[in-house]
C-alpha cells in the first residue's frame, strides 16, 4: 500500500512539475492563461527541445531526491492526503482533476465559464500614444485627439448568436463572437458587435460612428461613403455582391464619435481627420486570420436580437 501511494504522489508531483506523460491525462497539459496567449487552440506550448523527464532543468537535480518522498510523506498520519492543500491552496486531487479537462477548457478557478472556452475577460489592450491633429473636434468634445490601439487575446470562440458577450474595451476589435458574421454592408441602425467581430476575423473593417448633431453626421458618413468608394473593387469580392469588406454602422455607445475597427486594432477620434482614418483603413484592411468575402448576414429586418 505504502509503495502505491508513493508511486501515485510521485506521479502527481511530476504531472505538476512538467514532466508530462500519458499517465498524466491528456496528451498535452490544460491551458492556463499567461502560458501562451498566442495560440488559438488554447493549449500549453510544446518545446521539442526541452529536456526529458529524467533530465529536468532546475541544476540537473534528480527529481525524486528533490521530492524526498519517503521524508516528506508519514503514512501513518491522520491527515487525509486529499484535503491537504498545496502551497496555492488547492489540493493535490483538484490539480489532478484540472489536468483530465480539455486542452481548451477555462482556468479551474473559472468553473462558470468552462464550456465557454478562452473569455473575454482575458483580452488585453494597448493604446498608442495619442495624436492631435490639427482638425476641428466634434460636440461635445473640446480637443482633436486620434488614439489608436492593439488587442491582444488567447482565442476567439464561437458563442450562440445574441447571447451576451462581455467585451472589456469598446468597441471590441477581436475575441469571442456570434457563430454568423454581419454582411460588409451600410446600416442604418445599430448593429451587435458579436456580429461585426466575426467580420472583422474576416479582413472587414467597421467604421461607426456617435453625433450628437445631425450635421456632424452627415459630414461623418460622407466620408465614408468616399473611403469605400475610392478603395474600388476587392478582388476577393469579386464575384459577390459587396465591392468591400468595410462597414459602416452607427453606434450610441461609442466613447467617441468616429472608430475604426479591424482584427487587433482600433481606431478613436473626437474629430474627423481623413488623413489619420485613411492610413488606419489602408494598413489593416483584409489583415486577418480569415481572408476571403463570403457573404455574411443582414437581420436589420428583425432588428437582429430582437427587440
Amino acid at each position: 500500500m505504502a509503495g502505491a501511494i508513493r508511486s501515485a504522489a510521485a506521479l502527481a508531483v511530476a504531472c505538476l512539475a512538467g514532466a508530462w506523460s500519458a499517465g498524466c491525462g491528456p496528451s498535452s497539459p490544460p491551458f492556463y492563461p499567461g502560458l501562451d496567449a498566442s495560440r488559438h487552440d488554447g493549449s500549453a506550448p510544446h518545446d521539442a527541445d526541452a529536456p526529458d523527464a529524467e533530465s529536468p532543468s532546475d541544476g540537473g537535480a534528480d527529481l525524486d531526491a528533490a521530492l524526498d518522498l519517503d521524508a516528506g510523506l508519514d503514512l501513518d498520519a491522520s491527515a487525509d492526503l486529499d484535503a491537504a492543500p498545496d502551497d496555492g491552496g488547492t489540493t493535490m486531487d483538484a490539480d489532478l482533476d484540472a489536468s483530465a479537462t480539455s486542452a481548451d477548457a477555462a482556468p479551474p478557478e473559472d468553473a462558470a465559464l468552462a464550456d465557454a472556452g478562452p473569455t473575454e475577460r482575458l483580452i488585453v489592450r494597448i493604446d498608442d500614444p495619442p495624436t492631435h491633429p490639427a482638425r476641428p473636434p466634434i460636440a461635445p468634445f473640446t480637443t482633436c485627439t486620434v488614439t489608436t490601439a492593439v488587442d491582444t487575446f488567447p482565442s476567439a470562440d464561437h458563442r450562440t448568436p445574441c447571447t451576451p458577450i462581455d467585451y472589456p474595451y469598446h468597441p471590441p476589435a477581436g475575441g469571442p463572437h456570434f457563430a454568423f458574421w454581419a454582411a460588409f454592408e451600410t446600416y442604418d441602425a445599430p448593429v451587435p458587435w458579436g456580429y461585426l467581430v466575426h467580420a472583422l476575423e474576416h479582413g472587414a473593417v467597421v467604421l461607426a460612428y456617435r453625433c450628437e448633431r445631425p450635421a456632424d453626421c452627415d459630414a461623418v458618413r460622407a466620408e465614408f461613403a468616399s473611403i469605400i468608394a475610392d478603395r474600388g473593387v476587392d478582388p476577393t469580392c469579386r464575384l459577390e455582391a459587396t465591392p468591400s469588406r468595410i462597414i459602416v454602422v452607427p453606434d450610441p455607445l461609442l466613447p467617441v464619435p468616429i472608430a475604426a475597427v479591424a482584427w487587433q486594432h482600433s481606431y478613436r477620434a473626437t474629430c474627423l481627420d481623413p488623413a489619420s482614418l485613411r492610413a488606419f483603413v489602408d494598413a489593416h484592411y483584409a489583415m486577418a486570420p480569415e481572408d476571403f468575402c463570403f457573404p455574411g448576414m443582414d437581420l436589420s429586418a428583425t432588428a437582429w436580437c430582437g427587440p
